[in-house]
């Protein structure tokens, strides 16, 4: 009986395990936390007076189909402690409710997701604590849960957001860009800008990355009277009630400025357990601590999907998903092991 064992219950791995069951293959989804979903859904929708293509509404009723789908068995607060082969394929030592038990497997997907950059001092940021600095993360939920009439707590007259937030640094370990955050801001500014027109937003940033032409990308923030500000921020203290952003400026000097609200724009980290995991499967954890694959997985049996392997758009993790789920059916259907 063929049973594919996916670690994670975020976006990546509830997509493959629905792709797998309209193909007629049961799985096993393992996940950490006390529900499925991830982090993808407490995202909310950045539509304003039109869609934004943010993503956020591609998961439709993934979750309640996933819950209810007979061919996927959600195991939750469970890990995979070990793994190993044997003739039917492999054999997993999993952690449930505290309890261990093994279970059997023909094919294992690793979609563990990936940490977001924590908020406090780090190596390229000092923060010193506000309710006014914001996280993008927790934005995400401030969106999900707005009413018509409200976003934030206080109509805010300045807003600034500081992008790479634990992205390009080499003292935060995380030389890559994290590709979402610009988008993710961008959405997030035009939406503010709809609910406080009179909001004054600033940009501080190292780069813009965009699909079409950033230069036309930029011409558009700046007719939206978006401020454009490249440096990377030093510090963010508490001056009075409000969060004031210290940074470097063009002339080389220190400038302080004050805003009612900070939001820092989080990338997308390597989750910590990959380093565990590619020792369980013999995967490879490359130089930015994401997972990558030594073999094809056609071979081992092995996959990867979403965000294990590098930072993802949402529209790209549902893609690349299905395409693993696809190519798993795929093997089952040619006898299980590609020449």
């Amino acid at each position: 009986m063929n049973n594919v064992l996916i670690i994670g219950g975020g976006l990546a791995g509830c997509t493959v395990a629905r792709t797998l069951s309209d193909e007629g293959l049961k799985s096993t989804v393992l996940e950490l936390s006390p529900q499925i979903g991830g982090k993808v859904r407490e995202y909310g929708c950045k539509a304003d007076t039109e869609c934004n293509q943010c993503g956020v509404c591609i998961t439709g009723n993934l979750w309640e189909a996933t819950e209810k789908d007979s061919n996927i068995n959600i195991l939750l607060n469970s890990k995979l402690v070990d793994l190993w082969p044997d003739e039917d394929g492999f054999t997993a030592y999993i952690e449930h409710n505290n309890k261990f038990t093994e279970l059997k497997a023909t094919e294992i997907v690793l979609a563990n997701g990936f940490l977001e950059s924590d908020t406090g001092i780090n190596a390229s940021l000092e923060i010193y604590g506000s309710d006014r600095v914001i996280t993008g993360t927790e934005m995400e939920r401030i969106f999900k849960y707005r009413t018509a009439s409200t976003l934030l707590p206080s109509a805010p007259t300045s807003v600034a957001f500081i992008l790479c937030h634990g992205s390009r640094s080499v003292k935060d370990k995380s030389q890559y860009c994290s590709q979402v955050c610009c988008s993710y801001a961008t959405r997030m500014a035009k939406v503010i800008r709809h609910y406080y027109n009179e909001c004054n937003i600033t940009f501080f940033y190292m780069d813009i990355q965009t699909v079409g032409d950033k230069h036309d990308v930029i011409s558009q923030l700046e007719e939206s009277n978006i401020r454009l500000v490249r440096c990377r921020p030093a510090r963010i203290v508490l001056e009075g009630e409000l969060p004031e952003v210290l940074y470097e400026n063009t002339e080389g000097t220190l400038s302080r400025e004050s805003f009612e609200y900070v939001i820092l724009c989080d990338g997308i980290h390597p989750n910590e357990s990959n380093v565990a995991l590619s020792d369980i499967t013999g995967l490879r954890v490359n130089r930015d601590g994401f997972l990558e694959y030594v073999q094809s997985p056609e071979m081992t049996h092995i996959f990867i999907a979403g965000c294990a392997s590098g930072p993802k758009f949402i529209n790209e993790t549902v893609s690349q998903s299905r395409e693993v789920g696809l190519r798993i059916a795929q093997l089952n259907r040619q006898g299980g092991v590609q020449q």
